[in-house]
C-alpha cells in the first residue's frame, strides 16, 4: 500500500513539473523587476555601445549612472565698447557699457553628453540663459542664447561735454551662439568630459580642435541721449560666422575623480553682416529706418577660451565649475554715406554646478537578465517584455 501511494505522488509530481516547464515564459522571473527598468537598462547599454565605439577604453568611458541633474549658480557678463567717428553734425562719440552683477539660478539635465540647461535672475530678471549641447564621439554642437538687461555705463558726447551716466533698463543685449567642433584625437579626448562631464576621462589627454561658430548680437537702447548722439541709431544687429583651430587638454591625476580642463580657439570671422536701425519721422508720424553698412575689412580675428574643474565625490554626487569667454568685433567701411563705427564686445559665462547622478539600478536588472539567461540555457522559452537580448 505504501509503495502504491509513493508511486502515485511521484507521478503527480512529474505532471506538475511538466506543466511548470510549459508555462515558464508566463511566470514572473526572480528576483522581482519592472519592464521599464529592464527596457531603460537595455536602451542605455545600446546607446553606450554606439557612443563608445572606436574609443580607447583606457582613456574614455561613461559614468555608471547615466543621468545627472545639476543645480547651477552662474554669472554671465558683457563688456562692450562702441566708438563712432565723424558723425554728421556730431563729430566723435564713445559708448562704454558693461553688465551689472546678478545672481543667476538654474538647472542642468545631462544624459551621456546630451545636456539642456536654463538659468535666470530670480530677483531682478536681469539675465536669462539657455543652453543645449550634444557631444558625440568625434564632434559636437552647442547652442546658447543670453539676454542681458542689466547694462550700465557712460556715453561720451561730442567735445568736452561731461559724460552721460546711465544704468537700469536703458540698454539690452541679446547674444546667440552656435558652436560646431571636431576633435582629432577623439579616441582619447572628449570636450564633454570637462565641460558637461558626460564622458569620464581616465587618463590625461589633449587634442587639436577645429571649430565653426555662428554668432548673432543685438544691441538696443531706449536712452534718448545715446540715440541722439549716435545720429538716432537705437538698434545694432551683428551676424558673424567664424572658423578656427585650437587645442584642448584634459588633466586628471586619479582616473577622472578630479578633472582640469583648458582650451583656446583663435578664429577668423569670414562672414560679417550688420543692420543699423534708427527712428525718424514723416511729418508727425514716427517711423523706423535701417541700413546695411559694409564692413571695413573682409576678415576679423577673434577667439574663444574655456577652463573648467570638476570633482566626482562618488558615483552619485559631483561638483563642477567652468567658464567661457568670447569676443566679437566689427568696423564699418568709411564712406560719405555711412558713419565710421567701431564695436568691440566681450562676454563671459562662469558656472558652478552641484549635480546628483542617477540611473537604472544596474545590479537589479543585471540579476534579472542573468536569471533569464540561465533559464534559456536550460532550454526553457523566456519572454522578456519590449526587448530581445
Amino acid at each position: 500500500m505504501l509503495l502504491l501511494l509513493t508511486g502515485a505522488v511521484a507521478v503527480h509530481s512529474e505532471e506538475l513539473s511538466e506543466q511548470s516547464d510549459q508555462y515558464t515564459d508566463l511566470q514572473a522571473p526572480q528576483p522581482h523587476y519592472t519592464n521599464t527598468e529592464t527596457f531603460l537598462y537595455r536602451l542605455d547599454r545600446f546607446i553606450q555601445k554606439i557612443l563608445l565605439n572606436e574609443l580607447d577604453s583606457s582613456y574614455l568611458t561613461f559614468h555608471e549612472n547615466c543621468w545627472r541633474l545639476s543645480f547651477t549658480n552662474s554669472e554671465t557678463g558683457n563688456l562692450t565698447g562702441l566708438q563712432a567717428y565723424d558723425i554728421i553734425n556730431k563729430g566723435n562719440v564713445a559708448l562704454n557699457i558693461h553688465s551689472r552683477p546678478s545672481v543667476d539660478l538654474g538647472f542642468d539635465i545631462n544624459y551621456r553628453g546630451i545636456s539642456l540647461s536654463f538659468a535666470w535672475d530670480p530677483l531682478h530678471s536681469y539675465t536669462q540663459k539657455f543652453n543645449f549641447a550634444f557631444y558625440g564621439r568625434t564632434c559636437g554642437i552647442e547652442i546658447s542664447h543670453y539676454t542681458y538687461a542689466n547694462m550700465s555705463g557712460d556715453f561720451q558726447p561730442v567735445g568736452n561735454n561731461p559724460p552721460i551716466i546711465f544704468k537700469g533698463n536703458d540698454m539690452e543685449i541679446k547674444t546667440t551662439l552656435i558652436n560646431l567642433f571636431y576633435a582629432f584625437n577623439y579616441k582619447k579626448y572628449s570636450p564633454s568630459a570637462s565641460i558637461r562631464q558626460g564622458y569620464r576621462q581616465l587618463k590625461p589627454a589633449g587634442s587639436f580642435l577645429v571649430n565653426a561658430q555662428y554668432r548673432g548680437n543685438s544691441f538696443v537702447t531706449v536712452n534718448e541721449n545715446i540715440t541722439e548722439g549716435l545720429n538716432y541709431i537705437n538698434e545694432i544687429n551683428l551676424y558673424q560666422i567664424a572658423l578656427g583651430a585650437g587645442y584642448g587638454y584634459n588633466y586628471t591625476p586619479n582616473r577622472g575623480k578630479v578633472m582640469l580642463h583648458i582650451s583656446a580657439m583663435p578664429m577668423i570671422v569670414v562672414f560679417n553682416h550688420a543692420v543699423f536701425t534708427w527712428n525718424d519721422k514723416i511729418g508727425d508720424t514716427p517711423i523706423q529706418l535701417s541700413s546695411v553698412p559694409k564692413p571695413r575689412f573682409p576678415v576679423y580675428f577673434t577667439g574663444t577660451a574655456r577652463a573648467s574643474v570638476a570633482w566626482e565625490a562618488n558615483k552619485w554626487v559631483s561638483l563642477a565649475a567652468y567658464g567661457q569667454f568670447n569676443n566679437i568685433r566689427f568696423r564699418t567701411k568709411e564712406t560719405q554715406e555711412t558713419e565710421n563705427l567701431r564695436l568691440n564686445s566681450w562676454d563671459w559665462s562662469v558656472n558652478i554646478l552641484i549635480g546628483v547622478r542617477f540611473g537604472v539600478k544596474k545590479e537589479r536588472v543585471k540579476a534579472v537578465l542573468e536569471a533569464h539567461d540561465e533559464k534559456a540555457r536550460n532550454g526553457a522559452k523566456v519572454f522578456l517584455p519590449f526587448l530581445d537580448k
